[in-house]
């Protein structure tokens, strides 16, 4: 089975090709070489996302829809990744949204409301 791209996948793709153009996206790093990403999750996901989109790296995980249907590999890379609830989200919920997002690629997560930072495990 493929799995989907979350919404406003296309956008962060051609926005995180744009090499050397992180410095005009909020929550870049001050040598504009690194970025913040963040996912939003919740029943608010869509405005969340939808008016920040031209000022931050975003996208979200639609209130309804399962976080491992989707395939976040363009997310790869860049770390930690924030996730915002928007709205009254379990903790489940994050924790397998984080799940998600470490299966394709992603090394860290942080829960920017609980501050729980979500990591690839690594065998000894």
């Amino acid at each position: 089975m493929t799995r989907r791209r979350p919404p406003y996948a296309s956008v962060l793709a051609e926005r995180l090709a744009d090499a050397g153009g992180y410095q005009r996206w909020a929550g870049t790093s001050a040598d504009g070489q690194h970025v913040t990403i963040w996912v939003a999750i919740g029943h608010g996901a869509w405005t969340w996302a939808r008016e920040r989109l031209d000022r931050m790296l975003c996208t979200l995980c639609p209130p309804a829809d399962d976080p491992s249907g989707y395939d976040w590999r363009c997310l790869a890379g860049h770390a930690p990744v924030c996730v915002i609830r928007c709205g009254d989200v379990s903790d489940d919920r994050v924790h397998a949204l984080a799940a998600a997002l470490l299966r394709d690629g992603v090394a860290r997560v942080l829960d920017v409301l609980t501050g729980d930072l979500h990591i690839v495990e690594v065998a000894a």
